[in-house]
Formats: C-alpha cells, structure tokens, sequence
C-alpha cells in the first residue's frame, strides 16, 4: 500500500493516478474532498479527510510534499521505520525508469508546456506518459518516453536527470525560498548540468544548452484563438493555429521549435498541435448571465500582464478582475510589480491572500488592504472580505457583455462556481 499525504493536491493527483493504473493500493489523507480527490476515489483509492497517525498502518511507502511532511500521518511512519519519500523523489523514481526523459521548467507556463508537449508528441507517434501540475490521463505505462513538469520550489527539479530539457523562462519567485534573481538562477543552472541537453528561450552559461530563440523568432495574432508564425532567419517556416490565448504564445513557441530541432516536418508539428483543448484554471471559460468568467492560474505580475492582454484581445464590452494573491511573501516581495500592472485594468477587486502553506504574521497584516489602496491610486479598486461579496458585486455591476477575469493560485475559481 502506497500513502499520499495532501493526495488532492495537483502534484499529487498525477503520481496516485499513475500507481493506481499500474495496479498498486493506493491510499491518501487529504483536507478537503475536492474534484482531484473525487476523482482518485471514482479510480479505486481509498482517502480519508482528517489526519491521524492511524491513517498509515499498513502502508508499505508513504509520499508526502514539503507542505506535509510535518504532518502525524508521516512523524509516525518515521517512528516505525516506514520508508517516507518527498513527492519529488518518488516522481524521480518513476522519471528515471523511462528510456526517454524529457522535462519542462520555467517560473510561468510549465504545465501547460508541459500537458502540450505530451499531447503533440503522441499525435507524432511518439506514447509517452506525463507528469504535470494537472490531472493527465495515464493509461500505459509500458511506453519509451516521460514527459515531465520540472518545478523550481525548493529545488525540487533536482531529483530529476532528464535526456532533454526545455527551459521557458527564468524570473524571480518563491521569496520563502529563493533570496533574489540570482538565487533563482544559480538554482536553474544546477538543474542543467544534470541533463544531458538544454533548450531554452534565453542566453544560458551552461554548456550543454541551445538558445531556440537565436535561431527561431515568431510573430502573433490573437483574438478567440492563438494564430503563432515561426520564423527562421527572417523565414517563415511554420504557422499554426491553436485554440490557446495570446499568453500561450511562449509556450506553443518552444513546443514548436523542439520539433524543428527534432526534425519533424512544419506540416507535422502544426498536425501534432491540433486538438490541444488546454488544461483546467488555465484561461478556462464560463458563460454566465453576468458575462464571461475566464479563470486562471496567473499569480506572478508576468502572468497577469499576459492575462490582461489576452483579455483585451476579447474585445469585452468591460473588464473587471478579481485577484486573489498567493502566498505572503510573494505579496510582500513583488509588491510594487503586483501594483504596477494590476494598476493598468480599469476594475480590480483583490481578495484575502491565500497563505496556502504560510501562516499570517504581524508584518504581513493588512498587505492585502495596503495592494488595494496603492492600485486605487491609478484605477478603480475594492477589497472583498470574501467569495460571496464578490458574486453579489458581480450580480449588481455586471452584464452579459462583460468580461470577469478570476486570478489567482488558491481557490479563487469556486467564484465561478457560485456565478452558475
């Protein structure tokens, strides 16, 4: 029997799933009874929703995440001499077992590099089962190659060794880990001199590494769907039609051009690309009689620019975002960015900062009043105690030509939920 700790979460979904289809008993503790866990139920776990050390008896293995690993379930594991592995580790287990590896890292837009990379390569031909921050349908797993989304929290890419590597970009994040840009970029570099080769959209030290974006350039068009035009030596070599918006541009961008440096055929790749739906809370679109829900995950200023273009690419008769911010110290740390770009939509409502596995403390209060003063110094700006004075905002101010732009990292998309 196999024990995940936190087995809702969406690191934690794709590697239940995974044992669960390769026969294993699989058994978890989660908080909240959410889709993922109904989900992993509906497949044949078994999960519990309040934590006892009683919960583990029986377990062979228990996987826990470095949000969890301070839980009772895995303190008397140890006790017993239970074998206990961080999620990383027991995903590099699973990685390092495929002949063919492959990971996707970046501070933005992983996942969905991630899941459309799986998608593309399968359309080539080429089965191959997916790990990413989203529920991925993992049926065989007797395939040649792993796809994998590699995360930079707490180095945790370190346990993976791919063959190949696909870098999408590289930002500061993680305050509660990370000290500065630097940091970020020392631990990106550690990850590349593990793999055997890099591609990335940026110039890189390391050795090993090959910058898509010296020889590959791209030009796009967005409105309802993502029209990218690949260029090589000022070139037109590939031009392709995805049902993404403007900030998949990047994404779609080194998908494209690893099959070029591949040798895949332009006809091929763009063949490979179609059907691509996206994944959940990512740009994910709810018709409501108050007007358009789009839900993302954005939760960086640079995922929220991207997010506001996009959105103004909709040509919606009126914007209004609502923010829910992830983390204390991402808040803290990037305060000034977070108010430079929310500053620039003409409505922003922001929320109750999601601590997920930070707690409040005295220097962080009022951070959330504090981001709504300083954006209502540029624009209309309201801070909302709670999920249902946003949806009683919305039924008041809102029309049916409106566009509502639900951001954030937590659980700011049961607003959408509650719209229906």
């Amino acid at each position: 029997m196999i024990f995940f700790v936190g087995i809702g979460g969406s690191g934690m979904t794709p590697l239940a799933l995974s044992c669960l289809a390769q026969g294993k008993v699989v058994v978890g503790v989660d908080k909240v009874r959410g889709d993922n866990c109904i989900l992993l139920e509906e497949k044949g776990a078994k999960i519990v929703y309040t934590h006892s050390k009683d919960n583990v008896k029986g377990a062979s293995l228990v996987v826990y995440s470095l949000a969890t690993e301070n839980c009772p379930e895995v303190q008397f594991a140890q006790e017993m001499g239970i074998e206990c592995v961080a999620r990383q580790v027991f995903l590099a287990r699973q990685f390092d077992s495929f002949p063919h590896k492959i990971a996707i890292c970046g501070t933005h837009g992983k996942t969905t590099a991630t899941l459309l990379l799986s998608h593309a390569l399968k359309n080539l031909g080429i089965q191959n089962v997916c790990f990413a921050g989203a529920v991925v349908n993992n049926d065989n797993y007797q395939v040649p190659c792993v796809v994998a989304e590699g995360c930079e929290y707490k180095e945790s890419f370190l346990s993976l060794h791919p063959d190949d590597v696909i870098c999408l970009n590289v930002e500061y994040d993680h305050p509660d880990f990370f000290d500065s840009l630097e940091d970020v970029k020392r631990s990106f570099q550690k990850f590349f001199s593990q793999s055997k080769k890099v591609y990335t959209l940026f110039e890189s030290d390391a050795k090993n590494t090959f910058n898509l974006s010296e020889k590959y350039s791209y030009q796009v068009k967005a409105g309802s769907a993502l029209f990218l035009e690949i260029f090589k030596k000022e070139k037109s070599v590939l031009k392709i039609d995805c049902p993404l918006p403007f900030w998949a541009s990047q994404d779609v961008f080194a998908v494209a051009c690893y099959h070029l440096e591949k040798g895949f055929s332009p006809k091929e790749i763009e063949k490979s690309l179609q059907g691509f739906g996206g994944i959940a809370r990512r740009w994910q679109t709810v018709d409501t009689k108050w007007g358009k829900v789009v839900v993302d995950y954005a939760h960086h200023p640079t995922q929220i620019e991207k997010a506001l273009i996009s959105a103004r690419q909709m040509g919606a008769k009126r914007l209004f975002i609502f923010f829910q911010p992830h983390t204390y110290t991402r808040t803290n740390a990037l305060f000034d960015q977070f108010c430079s770009v929310l500053s620039h939509a003409p409505f922003v409502g922001i929320l109750p900062t999601f601590g997920a596995r930070e707690t409040s403390l005295p220097k962080w209060e009022n951070l959330d009043e504090k981001l709504t003063k300083q954006i209502a110094q540029k624009t209309k700006a309201c801070l909302f105690e709670n999920f249902e004075k946003v949806k009683d905002f919305i039924k008041s101010n809102c029309q049916k030509q409106d566009l509502i732009l639900l951001l954030g990292a937590g659980d700011v998309d049961k607003i959408a939920n509650l719209l229906q």
